[in-house]
């Protein structure tokens, strides 16, 4: 009784209580679309595919005015065959026969030029793309015109008149074969007769010297003094003559000859008696003074002994006697004129 009492007493709240309907769950369902929804199914000529790769992109579906409603299962069975469209490539000579049917009429070009567009060509473009061929034309022309009619053509013209030239030149010469062989032949011969003439003239000058000195401390130095030049070896001579009578009154180094017979004073490690410079031997002694000489000589014209008297006196005089400035003078002239009568025997 109590139990039959407490199931006719409802709760207020169960009133306000939305009474939905249980979910249902199929499991297997549920797993299917989990695992095929990101997949993509093809409806193609042979059927049926799930995987499948295109070619090329130029592949698309065309959308069919009765394409199958998914909204209804009788949509999803009664489905048409899809459709499919291939994009046609415009080969080359399809656009040119394009373009020249489409300018036939100069109206649609002028049409088009104001339009701003020629086939898709804008005028910007076609505006670069003539000033490049200008440039590019007016590159060739220059080249064209420096090529044939420019400096090179000039160039070019002058080359053959001067091979012509050339070519008349050594016919000339042709002619003449022998020419040029026989002036070096004269030129060679002309060197040997004066180096002859040289060899002839030293040796006559050597002996010219001996027969002066000989029998004197000097008379090892003539080979060396007759290799000098002739005024510079009768410089050589007479001052060696003046200065220390040939080698017998000359500055000494620990009772050793400096073979200086010219009174030559130059600052060197070994200096003799009286200041005078020591050389090591003849031929260092005749080399140095001849250069001292030969300066004097040849550098400042003092090509005779009343313009070399600076060996007696140096460039002022004032200081000397006269007389023993003169008398200088007068000894080495009188050695000095012999080489004079040497040269005319």
């Amino acid at each position: 009784m109590i139990m039959e009492k407490f199931k006719k007493q409802k709760s207020i709240d169960s009133f306000c209580q939305k009474n939905e309907p249980k979910e249902f769950s199929d499991y297997s369902l549920a797993k299917f679309i989990q695992k095929n929804k990101k997949s993509s199914v093809l409806f193609a000529k042979q059927g049926r595919m799930e995987k499948f790769s295109t070619e090329s992109l130029n592949f698309h579906y065309i959308k069919s005015a009765n394409q199958p409603n998914f909204q209804s299962l009788d949509g999803f069975v009664n489905f048409k065959k899809r459709i499919y469209h291939k994009q046609k490539r415009n080969t080359g000579r399809d656009l040119y026969l394009e373009i020249q049917e489409r300018y036939g009429d100069w109206r649609n070009y002028a049409t088009d030029l104001l339009r701003g567009s020629v086939q898709g060509v804008s005028v910007a473009r076609m505006w670069n793309v003539s000033i490049v061929g200008s440039l590019i034309f007016g590159m060739f022309l220059m080249t064209f015109i420096y090529r044939y009619l420019g400096p090179n053509a000039a160039a070019n013209s002058n080359r053959n008149k001067a091979n012509k030239e050339m070519q008349q030149i050594l016919g000339d010469s042709a002619e003449k074969p022998n020419e040029d062989e026989k002036n070096y032949e004269d030129y060679v011969s002309k060197i040997m007769n004066d180096y002859k003439d040289d060899a002839d003239s030293e040796k006559k000058l050597k002996e010219n010297i001996l027969e002066m000195v000989k029998g004197t401390p000097m008379e090892k130095m003539a080979p060396f003094i007759a290799k000098q030049d002739r005024i510079v070896a009768a410089f050589l001579v007479a001052i060696a003559k003046k200065e220390s009578s040939w080698g017998v009154h000359v500055p000494v180094l620990n009772g050793e000859d400096c073979y200086n017979y010219w009174g030559y004073r130059g600052i060197r490690e070994k200096m003799g008696t009286g200041g005078h410079t020591c050389f090591d031997s003849p031929k260092d002694a005749v080399e140095t003074v001849a250069k001292r000489v030969d300066f004097l000589v040849n550098s400042e014209k003092r090509n005779t002994p009343e313009k070399l008297k600076v060996w007696k006196c140096g460039y002022d005089c004032s200081w000397d006697d006269p007389s023993a400035v003169r008398k200088w003078i007068n000894d080495v002239d009188y050695y000095f004129k012999k080489f004079d009568k040497f040269a005319e025997e």
